[in-house]
């Protein structure tokens, strides 16, 4: 095809596009009485120039608004010396009054014959890839998108949910002690980290209680896993129902068969009055255990409380209370050191 034409007829078809996205009735005027096409949105094979602009007019009427309509690429063939075949890839944007536009990419076809005095328009067909049908009255699927977009996002808001729900699943995950259901380590060890700054800025103190069945390695080599498993358990929930429901009282499972308990606001005469509980507790389980002395599980606790000074790490109540611990087990089974404030 010689240049001059296939300039010419590419600037036609641009000039089309550019009627068409202004919504502009001149466009009406371009097709030949010879027309035939099928649109890009419906099933509609048109046979007749009237029948075309009657869609054409259906379309502007429901979209009166200029178009976003962009020119991605486009290729021009001449068909002999009075026809010539564009062929182009476009994308428009519909503004559609529920949500974001619908940008859609169109791929089109459209045949040009020289009729005279001016190049008509004898064939246009479109291919849309819309995922619903146009309604009756509709040159583009626009309640189908709508409906099509409210199902999307009910889909999303779904997922999002359930997004949610499994994060928030792994997070209790992480932060649970899968054997007893107490606090994990690592959690505690935040919640930790959180108290000790707490009580630097209110100046309250934080007590930390650790506690640990004895003798418990006998208790296992003698009676077995399953029974130092439930013995754990039952110390878990013992010491769940003993602690007070209070904010800033957290009980975890640190390891093997120690636990912790971490009071915020706590003084040494309360946390002391706690271990007392939490020993009796214990002891009223009267869980057996003939490898002590008194013939049934008890626990040895180390507590203590401090009022945090500036610039020390939460460590210092850890090591403090565990120094409390090992004396309590040097000094014999189910006792309570006093507490260190």
């Amino acid at each position: 095809m010689p240049p001059e034409r296939q300039s010419l007829i590419r600037a036609l078809f641009e000039e089309y596009l550019a009627l068409y996205a202004q919504r502009d009735e001149r466009l009406l005027e371009r097709f030949s009485e010879r027309f035939s096409g099928y649109t890009g949105s419906s099933e509609a094979f048109v046979r007749s120039r009237d029948a075309w602009l009657a869609l054409l007019r259906q379309d502007f009427a429901q979209f009166p608004e200029p178009l976003e309509v962009e020119l991605i690429d486009v290729a021009v063939q001449e068909l002999g010396e009075a026809a010539c075949l564009v062929t182009a890839l476009c994308a428009v944007c519909l503004p559609l009054s529920e949500g974001a536009p619908s940008r859609q990419l169109l791929r089109h076809v459209q045949a040009l014959q020289w009729e005279g005095t001016e190049w008509k328009i004898v064939h246009s067909s479109s291919s849309l890839p819309f995922p619903v049908r146009p309604q009756e009255g509709e040159a583009y699927p626009v309640a189908g998108l709508y409906e099509r977009n409210r199902q999307l996002e009910a889909l999303a808001a779904e997922r999002a949910q359930a997004l949610r729900q499994v994060h928030a699943q792994l997070q209790a995950q992480a932060q649970t002690d899968a054997f007893t259901g107490l606090l994990s380590r690592p959690y505690f060890d935040q919640c930790l980290a959180q108290e000790w700054q707490q009580g630097l800025l209110t100046g309250q103190p934080l007590a930390l209680l650790l506690i640990e069945p004895d003798g418990f390695q006998d208790f296992h080599d003698q009676y077995g896993l399953l029974a130092a498993e439930a013995c754990l358990k039952a110390l878990a929930r013992t010491l769940e129902q003993t602690v007070e429901q209070r904010a800033g009282s957290r009980v975890a499972r640190l390891g093997g068969q120690v636990f912790a308990v971490l009071l915020r606001g706590t003084a040494a005469p309360a946390a002391q009055a706690l271990a007392q509980r939490i020993r009796k507790a214990v002891q009223a389980l009267d869980l057996p255990h003939e490898g002590l002395p008194e013939g049934h599980v008890s626990v040895s606790l180390g507590v203590a409380s401090l009022r945090v000074p500036a610039g020390v790490e939460a460590a210092l109540l850890v090591r403090t209370a565990d120094q409390a611990l090992r004396a309590a087990r040097r000094s014999g089974s189910h006792t309570v050191p006093q507490a260190s404030e």
